[in-house]
């Protein structure tokens, strides 16, 4: 019903910080599967409902078909990047809601909290990798086939 999602207390800044690791874990991924459309051409519709584990997997499968070595070394870091954050991911997503030690709502993963600090680490390291797989996807693997 309407407004009942306020019986939730939480924290503005707590919301921001979650999603905003979300959304930007989700333009990373993104980057991911245009990745291997653009090694695979056709395969988008194949994965891109995939859970995030399967696209990583997708995409290491995918590495001998770069022509390119130096592309080829470039994909090879960043699959094992993605597949950590995708961990990382998880612990956020299928974490346990719960009271911190101020009171506040938080998500906790094998009891440990996902503090604001942790989420905006985290989120950067999104960011980052989401960034070199873009630079992959429009530089890199432009043309690659």
């Amino acid at each position: 019903m309407h407004g009942d999602k306020m019986r939730v207390p939480l924290e503005a800044k707590y919301l921001e910080a979650l999603g905003r690791a979300v959304y930007v874990f989700a333009a990373l991924e993104w980057n991911v599967v245009g990745c291997c459309e653009r090694i695979k051409p056709d395969c988008i519709n194949k994965i891109s409902e995939l859970t995030s584990g399967k696209i990583s997997k997708v995409f290491n499968n995918l590495l001998d078909d770069i022509q390119d070595e130096s592309t080829r070394l470039i994909a090879i870091t960043l699959a094992a990047w993605f597949a950590d954050l995708v961990k990382k991911r998880g612990g956020i997503n299928h974490g346990k809601p719960g009271m911190g030690e101020d009171g506040g709502q938080q998500l906790f993963r094998f009891g440990k909290p996902w503090l604001i600090p942790e989420l905006e680490q985290v989120t950067d390291e999104f960011a980052a990798c989401g960034g070199w797989f873009n630079d992959l996807l429009n530089d890199h693997l432009r043309g690659s086939r």
